[in-house]
């Protein structure tokens, strides 16, 4: 639905997070927001396991991997 739309027009639209989240509906706004801290956390522990090598998200090329990428690039 409303999730695979918005993440098809962010494709290739270098869009900042603030943008992003101004043309989310209320409800996706908080699940934006709350991916996002959530991958920032994981983040920091994937770090703290290993600080040379950092880490790697998965990608397969489907729509939740499309997904992860996109909230990934907007959360920095």
């Amino acid at each position: 639905g409303q999730i695979k739309k918005l993440m098809m027009r962010f494709m290739n639209a270098n869009i900042k997070l603030e943008e992003a989240l101004g043309r989310a509906s209320a409800g996706l706004r908080r699940k934006m927001l709350y991916s996002i801290d959530l991958l920032r956390k994981a983040e920091k522990i994937a770090m703290s396991y290993d600080k040379d090598d950092g880490f790697f998200l998965a990608f397969s090329g489907g729509k939740d991997s499309q997904a992860l990428y996109h909230i990934a690039e907007l959360g920095g």
